[in-house]
């Protein structure tokens, strides 16, 4: 992955960093950097990326994103602040799920597995923890405990799946 990156950079760096190194299986994970811009484009690279893969020989497996802060936390860094309300309104709204069941709807159709992070995050809001105080920014990144959730996922999703 590189930072910043959305899935359509993703897709523009498919060959040299992916398809090159000739791996049996990868795992595509984009979302959070995609919300600025168009669902449709969005599910088009992810869609794109997996076709690519697909024709490369290579196992795509869908890994979804951790959520969004769901309100500006106090320790937010101050320069972020503005970002953070944006990206709260955005998880709050639910402009998150929708891409989120995009994708998750692209990999059904065309058969890829899912790695469902997202939904993993979901049920421990709904079970009460502060997901916003867990992110080590406080608006999108997972703190290093909660990166564990990725592991635990994509490990279930290829032994099921792959």
């Amino acid at each position: 992955g590189v930072a910043g990156d959305n899935a359509s950079m993703g897709l523009a760096r498919l060959e040299a960093d992916v398809i090159a190194h000739k791996p049996h299986i990868c795992v595509v994970c984009f979302g959070l950097n995609d919300l600025s811009g168009t669902v449709d484009a969005y599910v088009s690279a992810l869609e794109a990326i997996c076709c690519r893969l697909r024709e490369a020989g290579i196992a795509p497996v869908l890994l979804t994103p951790s959520m969004l802060n769901t309100y500006v936390h106090p320790d937010t860094i101050p320069m972020y602040r503005d970002f953070a309300a944006v990206t709260a309104e955005w998880h709050n709204s639910g402009h998150m799920d929708v891409y989120v069941d995009a994708a998750r709807e692209m990999a059904s159709r065309m058969g890829v597995p899912v790695a469902d992070a997202y939904a993993r995050w979901k049920e421990m809001e709904a079970a009460g923890m502060d997901v916003t105080a867990h992110l080590a920014n406080f608006i999108n990144h997972p703190s290093r405990d909660l990166h564990q959730i990725f592991a635990e996922v994509l490990f279930e999703t290829l032994m099921e799946e792959v």
